[in-house]
């Protein structure tokens, strides 16, 4: 075998690996609904016929989608996630449009980006807590796919884990639903029911959100299946951890 087909050879193994890995998980997705609460959940809130599943800004990996069924390209390989439930959030930019940083709080360093229109509301004694919640997705002793949601402390630092589905809402109403929930054995991040239970401060969280909107690409039928790690990505790339 002469010299060149020596190179060849490992070459082509090596760039037709890179080939078969990046189809095999080009077309992995994060899933979600938006549903309306069970029984129990609902309290005294309004009728269902009041609420909308829809218009509600989510953000995972550098995109946002405001449709009621959810589904952006799977960014990373761990089986969990954070559900983050926050009526504003910061960003720190790199350079451009490029996002490095994400948070629930105004940290130094990080823009708020607020309308003018709505600055006095941010005196309101309504805080608006933000809730995080994060979904393992796990086997039993019978080998079955379950998922397990825990609540979680806020970040001392304010930072948000690079893993986790951001809703601009207020987290009053949104419901989580606790503990284990059944799950299918497949490569998409197929999430349980994302419960809407209210509509507080809805609209005005809406408007905070929407300066943000440039940092983050749209949802589209294209985006939802383009997973290439070889093509390029979304406009905002997040790298930060929870700590």
């Amino acid at each position: 075998m002469g010299e060149n087909m020596k190179l060849f050879v490992p070459s082509f193994l090596i760039i037709f690996s890179l080939f078969l890995i990046s189809n095999l998980f080009a077309n992995d997705k994060v899933i979600a609904f938006f549903e309306y609460a069970p029984q129990e959940a609902r309290n005294d809130i309004d009728p269902e016929s009041t609420l909308k599943l829809g218009g509600i800004p989510v953000i995972y990996g550098g995109y946002v989608s405001y449709n009621k069924k959810l589904e952006f390209p799977l960014r990373h390989s761990e089986q969990k996630l954070y559900i983050v439930v926050t009526p504003e959030i910061s960003v720190k930019q790199t350079q451009g449009n490029t996002v490095s940083s994400l948070a629930i709080t105004k940290m130094p360093g990080f823009d708020v980006y607020l309308p003018q229109t709505i600055k006095k509301d941010t005196q309101n004694k309504n805080t608006q807590t933000p809730k995080i919640y994060l979904l393992e997705k796990k086997k039993d002793s019978k080998q079955c796919w379950f998922w397990h949601a825990s609540e979680q402390k806020l970040p001392q630092n304010g930072r948000l884990e690079s893993i986790s589905l951001i809703i601009i809402n207020n987290p009053d109403n949104i419901f989580v639903k606790l503990g284990d929930t059944m799950a299918n054995e497949e490569a998409h991040l197929r999430l349980p029911p994302l419960y809407v239970v209210g509509d507080k401060n809805r609209d005005i969280n809406l408007i905070r959100f929407s300066n943000l909107e440039k940092y983050f690409e749209p949802i589209s039928a294209k985006t939802q299946s383009e997973t290439d790690p070889t093509k390029n990505g979304p406009t905002s790339t997040i790298t930060t951890n929870l700590q």
